[in-house]
């Protein structure tokens, strides 16, 4: 009798990490697949190349959830060199993609598979999950329709599932035949109650820096070599708010792709705030004589997010190591003596969360300090509180620019460099 496997669908890099390790610590006797369904970027082949040299799962699936460049990409990209026939061919079979979907589900699935073979879905009777596409619940739907799986097991992908519970409840509801099980690697700072008959949480063993088997698998699959000693740094944690694209410009375009010139101005003023934040850092850096601490650490799927002045500060470069995850530097680097900023990224605890050594690193986040980010969010400083107390390190959230300026002074003042013995109470507005 053929043993049945269990099967991974995972969208993001941080929740690829979590679910090698769930493979290689919790699975490891059951064999499994994996279907990347992550949309294409510049490594995104290599990347499933290595993942199936890693031999961590039996085959790895890499599918194009996008789709085809049809007529909206030709518009959008207008090039005298590109061909309209192509762009045509490309919306085309984009509408036999649309198709496909509500008719034959699984053929569309199959389709989308770019490298990895076809997938049979009555080979699994166990799923692991990160990602909320039309090819996971076509998956989902089919392994619980069938009978296949008992259990739906959802991988962290960052901070909110701590704080938000809107898709633990469609998990709940839509398939309430099955148990959800979440995973994640601190189950007890959850910030919300759940009295789910059909959900439970599981604790996802952390990261040692002593598991070099894991280590070295993730650095190959990733393309990690890179040899830098980030003690005693200031580190901004980019996130990805792309400019206007040229091509809104012409006006014509700006018409007939109105919905999606609405989208991207609001993206467009998310990265105004983002940029004009990071010049005022590195002012403040400048006039204390901080800025050769500085690095910024650029969001993987990030483009153009980022402007010319700051392109000195990255870490890696902005074509290539910047799509590592940073996660795979906190395997490799000790960060001792660190402070990170950002705006609202959740991968700078991740650090913390992940693995089982904590390092002295302090964390300012600044939604406070921007125009349009400028939001409530007592669920997550509510999180921020149970972290700050759990793990004894400081999470900062000024209320405005002058507040940051004061509390970076105040860490780098102390005696040792950066944050030794440093923790402040978090702001009254909280």
């Amino acid at each position: 009798m053929i043993m049945k496997k269990a099967l991974f669908i995972i969208s993001l890099r941080y929740p690829l990490i979590n679910a090698i390790n769930i493979k290689m610590h919790e699975l490891q006797d059951k064999p499994a697949d994996i279907i990347l369904d992550d949309t294409i970027r510049t490594d995104s082949h290599q990347l499933a190349d290595n993942l199936r040299k890693a031999q961590i799962f039996d085959k790895v699936f890499f599918t194009n959830p996008s789709g085809y460049k049809g007529l909206k990409n030709f518009f959008q990209n207008f090039n005298i060199n590109n061909s309209f026939l192509k762009a045509c061919h490309g919306s085309y079979k984009n509408l036999k993609l649309k198709y496909l979907y509500k008719t034959n589900p699984l053929a569309y699935l199959n389709n989308l598979v770019i490298s990895g073979g076809k997938i049979d879905l009555t080979l699994y009777d166990d799923v692991y999950i990160c990602s909320q596409t039309k090819i996971s619940w076509i998956c989902l739907n089919h392994l619980s329709n069938n009978n296949q799986i008992s259990n739906i097991n959802l991988i962290e992908e960052g901070l909110s599932i701590y704080t938000k519970n809107d898709i633990i409840h469609q998990y709940s509801s839509k398939y309430f035949n099955q148990k959800t099980i979440i995973h994640l690697y601190e189950p007890d700072l959850i910030g919300y109650n759940i009295q789910l008959k059909n959900i439970s949480f599981k604790k996802i063993k952390k990261i040692s820096f002593n598991d070099t088997i894991l280590i070295n698998k993730v650095n190959n699959i990733f393309g990690y070599n890179f040899n830098y000693n980030f003690d005693d740094k200031i580190i901004f944690f980019e996130q990805v708010f792309e400019p206007m694209p040229d091509y809104y410009n012409n006006k014509f375009l700006r018409f007939i792709l109105y919905n999606s010139y609405k989208k991207h101005l609001k993206e467009h003023y998310f990265f105004l705030d983002k940029i004009n934040i990071i010049n005022s850092l590195v002012s403040v850096l400048m006039n204390n004589k901080l800025i050769n601490k500085f690095h910024i650490k650029l969001h993987p799927r990030t483009k153009k997010g980022i402007t010319n002045n700051l392109l000195s500060y990255i870490i890696g470069d902005q074509s290539n190591s910047h799509t590592i995850p940073w996660e795979v530097y906190c395997m490799n680097q000790k960060f001792k003596n660190n402070l990170w900023i950002t705006i609202l990224s959740s991968s700078v605890l991740n650090r913390v969360l992940c693995f089982e050594e904590i390092n002295n690193i302090k964390f300012i986040f600044l939604y406070k300090c921007t125009e349009h980010f400028n939001i409530k969010l007592p669920a997550f400083e509510k999180f921020c509180i149970n972290f700050s107390n759990k793990y004894n390190c400081s999470i900062i959230i000024p209320n405005n620019l002058v507040e940051l300026e004061k509390q970076i002074l105040q860490i780098t003042s102390q005696t040792g460099g950066l944050t030794k013995g440093y923790k402040p109470m978090l702001p009254a507005s909280i």
